[in-house]
């Protein structure tokens, strides 16, 4: 797939550091298409066998299944939704063989339990749509409930979001993901302080601060699926593939941010643009980015390498077609 190249997005999509990711991205394509498509086919199975037993176990009190049952059905609908939130880390697998049961199911559970965080975030910013795309469970709970307060109904969904990311751990738990227990843990210590900070910053955040609370909210959002698929790999392989992934899920928000300008400043919300004075200076730091990036890969595996080569590419892709989840993961 081809990304327009209008206006100064040029100054990152027409440089050789771009066609060397897109020819790193057609060679893993060659190699890995098909053991990709394998292994989400099995991703997608159990997430769903594991969003069932999640939803179950919101409603499991047979009393209160009048009250419970048809919101537990609205989460089980946008958490199935949701599933190609774990495609893009998807592209690590078969380079590092990370395609058994075992992986997949570790990598549903993870995926899931970010979700949880996702939920609060929604609630905090009053998300009532996902870029246009899909109701959010606050959209679809004020459609349910129209007669409670905004304030009380996105309450609720957030004590929703915080049950689903706690359910995610001891799921972890039950299944004896111990690493995947304290490295998640550890990383919502991180992810909740970030959140208030954003909140409370008032939209005069220094660059320094911005680019903190991104590290302890997209980033480490991101790293709770990461660091759980991850689990197995050898720490000497898997500390720069962190890094890496980590370098573009920050890449991803400032895209995200340039796609949410317009509705960031109406709402005084953060946006790494207001630290540039231009777009062509704001695409030169996204193209550092991208380089800090392959920085990172360039002692990996050439296969591991080109792996990330894709996500930098999707990173891109999704931005510029406003998240557009319509099509099938490739």
């Amino acid at each position: 797939m081809t990304i327009s190249t209008t206006g100064e997005a040029s100054l990152v999509l027409e440089t050789p550091t771009w066609q060397s990711i897109c020819s790193r991205r057609e060679r893993a394509d060659e190699q890995f298409h098909h053991r990709k498509a394998t292994f989400l086919e099995i991703y997608a199975d159990l997430y769903e066998e594991e969003v069932t037993y999640l939803v179950k176990r919101f409603a499991n009190e047979e009393s209160l299944h009048r009250v419970l049952g048809p919101i537990a059905e609205d989460i089980k609908k946008y958490l199935l939704w949701l599933r190609w939130s774990g495609w893009l880390s998807s592209y690590l697998s078969p380079p590092l063989n990370l395609e058994s049961t075992s992986d997949a199911r570790r990598l549903a559970v993870a995926v899931m339990t970010y979700l949880g965080a996702r939920f609060v975030d929604d609630s905090i910013d009053n998300h009532l749509l996902f870029k246009h795309k899909h109701e959010t469970l606050v959209g679809m709970l004020k459609g349910k409930f129209p007669e409670f307060s905004s304030n009380l109904v996105r309450s609720q969904c957030s004590l929703i979001g915080f049950w689903v990311l706690h359910y995610g751990v001891s799921r972890m738990r039950q299944l004896q993901w111990e690493n995947c227990v304290d490295k998640t843990t550890r990383l919502f210590e991180k992810i909740a302080p970030g959140v208030v900070a954003e909140t409370f910053s008032k939209n005069e955040a220094s660059r320094i601060e911005y680019d903190a609370i991104i590290h302890r909210k997209s980033v480490c959002y991101d790293m709770i699926i990461y660091q759980c698929l991850l689990d197995p790999v050898a720490s000497k392989l898997r500390g720069p593939i962190l890094q890496a992934v980590a370098s573009a899920s920050k890449l991803a928000q400032y895209l995200n941010d340039y796609m949410d300008r317009e509705d960031d400043w109406k709402r005084w919300q953060l946006n790494v643009l207001r630290y540039f004075k231009s777009d062509r200076e704001y695409w030169e730091e996204c193209l550092h980015q991208i380089e800090q990036c392959l920085n990172f890969v360039e002692p990996l595996p050439q296969p591991v390498g080109d792996s990330i080569a894709c996500i930098i590419f999707d990173v891109f892709e999704k931005a510029f077609s406003l998240w557009g989840m319509d099509s099938n993961p490739r």
